[in-house]
């Protein structure tokens, strides 16, 4: 399946364009088309287009991509961008499937608590292998308190402090989610 998106601010979380309808992307300031949003790519353009929060249905739906110019393109670069941009769009066929979120992390697209938890171990957990000695006759929770003692995982009062002042990763993540 084709997991190509445009993401959010949420790196793996992302709108796969179908028909336009449902969720709102803007031609220049979402990059539905590349990985780029089409404001960087095609600056000069962008320049010249009277709507710039105008969606790409109602771009598309115009006869010609330089009906909401203030002028037409005037040779070298703004030719250029507008030659390059109508041959991508050429290839470009709404659908009539609605608009979707899709997890990158998943082959299916979909998002699932066991690929954050994957991502998560990946950013965290230490690379090296850390042997576990596991001692049959010791109940499973003193197996598992004395490996995270080791590892230094504990909810101590330190590592609870690091965690809601002074780790970067939380503070990036608690900003995401308050936009």
């Amino acid at each position: 399946m084709d997991c190509s998106i445009f993401t959010t601010p949420f790196v793996h979380l992302g709108v796969k364009v179908g028909g336009g309808q449902r969720v709102k992307h803007l031609v220049w300031e979402d990059p539905w088309l590349d990985d780029l949003a089409l404001n960087h790519k095609f600056s000069r353009l962008y320049a010249l287009d009277n709507y710039k929060q105008i969606t790409v249905v109602e771009k598309i739906n115009h006869a010609f991509m330089v009906d909401t110019f203030h002028r037409p393109p005037r040779g070298g670069a703004e030719e250029e961008q507008l030659g390059f941009l109508l041959s991508r769009m050429d290839s470009l066929i709404l659908t009539n499937i609605p608009d979707h979120w899709v997890w990158s992390l998943e082959a299916t697209c979909e998002f699932s608590v066991k690929s954050v938890c994957q991502l998560i171990n990946d950013l965290i957990l230490p690379k090296e292998e850390v042997a576990t000695r596991w001692v049959k006759f010791m109940p499973i929770k003193i197996n598992v308190f004395s490996w995270r003692v080791r590892l230094d995982k504990l909810p101590t009062r330190l590592n609870l402090s690091h965690i809601f002042f002074s780790c970067s990763m939380a503070r990036q993540l608690l900003r995401n989610l308050m936009h």
